[in-house]
C-alpha cells in the first residue's frame, strides 16, 4: 500500500475486534494501529496507519477527510492508545541536579514526576510539554491559566 496514493474508504472492527482498513482498491489490512505523527502540535493531521509490526501502510494527512464512521473509530482508537496527561497545577518542586521532582495535579489525578530540566519544551507562547524520565509526555495547554504558585515553579525551569 503506497502512502502517497492510497486512500482509506472504510475502517471497521472484524469479528475478533481487530481494526481493519479498506483502501480505494478494495484491499483490506487487518490488525492495524493508528498513530499520530505530531500528537501535540497537530493531533488531527498526519495520522499513520501501521501494521502489527509498526510499518506504515498509509498516512492520513487530515482525519476530517475520512468518512464519519471511520473517523470516529480511528479517533476512539487513538484516544484509547494515547497517554498524554494534562498538567493542571504544579503543587511542589524538588530540584536535584539537572532533574526536578514535580508534584502535579493532572486531568487523571495527582502524581509526582521526575523530569530532566532539558526535557521541558515551550511549544508556543502558552503551551508547554514535559517529558519525564520514563518518556511519558505531559502537556500544559496554557501555563497562563495555572495558579501563580504553579507559574513561579515553572518559570524556574523555562
Amino acid at each position: 500500500m503506497s502512502s502517497n496514493s492510497t486512500q482509506i474508504t472504510a475502517c471497521f472492527r472484524d469479528g475478533q475486534g481487530m481494526l481493519v482498513v479498506r483502501d480505494a482498491a478494495g484491499a483490506e489490512y487487518r490488525d492495524v494501529r493508528p498513530l499520530r505523527m505530531f500528537p501535540i502540535t497537530d493531533p488531527d493531521g498526519f495520522i499513520s496507519i501501521c501494521d502489527a509490526q509498526g510499518r506504515e501502510l498509509v498516512c492520513i494527512e487530515n482525519i476530517d477527510a475520512l468518512p464519519l464512521d471511520s473517523r470516529e473509530l480511528i479517533l476512539h482508537e487513538l484516544k484509547r492508545c494515547t497517554f498524554t496527561p494534562v498538567i493542571l497545577q504544579i503543587t511542589k518542586a524538588l530540584p536535584f541536579g539537572e532533574y526536578a521532582r514535580l508534584f502535579v495535579e493532572t486531568d487523571r489525578g495527582a502524581t509526582d514526576i521526575t523530569v530532566d530540566t532539558e526535557e521541558i519544551y515551550r511549544l508556543s507562547d502558552n503551551r508547554i510539554l514535559l517529558k519525564d524520565v520514563n518518556k511519558i509526555r505531559y502537556l500544559i495547554p496554557d501555563w497562563r491559566k495555572m495558579s501563580s504558585h504553579s507559574r513561579r515553579i515553572l518559570d524556574a525551569y523555562l
